[in-house]
């Protein structure tokens, strides 16, 4: 079945290295899920679209996340209507989802496939940033300085470590709010686009206020060990001077996690 996805990319040159990946892991997991959609909690913590190789199953599994965390089931049938009809000349969009819940063996083995599928992205993801510093220090402008091409480098490895990682990550806000308020745990504001398929499947209540008062306190946080740059810290001696009950004082990462 692998060999369905690779027609997707015909002209892929093989005398290139592939980035790594495993597509046998990723049609496992979408096959897993769709015969026991339990399986989908064993990954959803740490596993999110982007994470996938194949296109094809990025599409498959976002869907996938959407109709199950809407309260339905997720199956062949149900899917086949959020997405394309084609695939590949050989096999339809149904045809395949079909084949990927025959060929399911097992949902036991659901977070070692997503581990991979994960552990992969990662190193796909350093590649890149690594290809971007080399390139970045053959090719620099005069104002890139070395200092902020290491600042770079810092932050894009920093993201990619805290974004996402299987052994328990950050949500996005939107989402553990709608977890939260679906776990009757109180009332939520939201974009109304972001919990349409909710409202669709009846699982979230739309509450129609007129001129609700929005009141937000704001912070602005930096790493303490973080250099800033000249700009940074022109920027954040302005914040202070604006206001003056604003305060500088260290703030622990179990704070900004409450």
């Amino acid at each position: 079945m692998a060999e369905n996805v690779r027609r997707l990319h015909p002209e892929e040159d093989k005398s290139f290295r592939l980035a790594p990946h495993n597509v046998e892991a990723e049609q496992a997991l979408l096959g897993a899920v769709l015969v026991n959609n339990e399986a989908f909690y064993r990954v959803s913590d740490f596993l999110i679209p982007e994470h996938f190789y194949e296109p094809i199953h990025r599409e498959i599994y976002e869907v996938l996340a959407k109709v199950i965390r809407a309260g339905r089931t997720a199956t062949p049938i149900t899917l086949k209507t959020h997405l394309p009809e084609a695939l590949t000349a050989e096999m339809s969009m149904p045809q395949y989802l079909a084949r990927l819940a025959a060929e399911a063996t097992t949902v036991l083995n659901a977070a070692d496939y997503g581990q991979t599928i994960y552990d992969l992205a990662i190193r796909r993801n350093l590649i890149q940033i690594g290809e971007e510093m080399v390139s970045t220090a053959y090719h620099s402008d005069v104002e890139e300085t070395a200092n902020k091409q290491i600042e770079e480098a810092e932050k894009q490895l920093f993201d990619l470590a805290e974004k996402g990682r299987y052994d328990g990550g950050f949500q996005p806000f939107n989402e553990a709010l709608k977890q939260a308020v679906r776990a009757g745990l109180g009332l939520g504001m939201v974009s109304r686009q972001t919990i349409e398929l909710e409202l669709a499947a009846g699982c979230l209540v739309e509450l129609p206020v007129e001129s609700f008062p929005v009141v937000r306190q704001w912070y602005v946080v930096h790493r303490t060990r973080k250099r800033l740059s000249a700009a940074a810290q022109i920027f954040r001696g302005m914040l202070l001077a604006l206001d003056p009950a604003a305060r500088a004082e260290p703030v622990s990462r179990a704070r900004l996690r409450a």
